[in-house]
């Protein structure tokens, strides 16, 4: 066995190459994922033009904004029709009947098992009736 003993110092080189190899590659990889991330982020949030962006807020504003009649089809298949009325006046409209006592008050729903009353009032109210200070609110026409 004279000429056939392991020559140590080739065996290192030849790990040690074989591992920079391995290291190299895999940095590059990493460094090429991260760069390919950085452009497709780029690319998908912030290099959208500002104009359609713009564009849909206002196209939004105005739609609340607007009368228009709205045709639609339900789950069954029925034409249904409305009127899309401004934000604004929508509001105006619904704390009118509030007001006026046309919508009921709020509803406090409350398990009907409760025994928990709140400190200082009467009684726990039943499911699905307003609370004692709602009818107060609608009767005296304060919100």
């Amino acid at each position: 066995m004279a000429g056939k003993d392991v020559n140590t110092f080739k065996l290192f080189l030849f790990s040690f190459t074989g591992a920079a190899v391995i290291a190299v590659i895999v940095l590059t990889l990493g460094v090429m994922y991260h760069v390919t991330e950085k452009q497709l982020e780029f690319s998908r949030n912030i290099s959208q033009p500002y104009e359609e962006t713009d564009k849909a807020v206002l196209d939004q504003l105005s739609r609340l904004q607007e009368y228009e009649r709205v045709a639609d089809v339900d789950e069954q298949g029925k034409k249904r029709a409305g009127y899309r009325i401004p934000i604004d006046r929508a509001m105006e409209k619904v704390l009118a009947d509030w007001r006026t006592g046309a919508l009921p008050g709020p509803v406090v729903e409350t398990p009907a098992d409760s025994t928990v009353k709140a400190p200082g009032s009467p009684a726990a109210p039943q499911s699905g009736t307003p609370a004692p200070a709602a009818k107060e609110q609608v009767k005296d026409g304060k919100p």
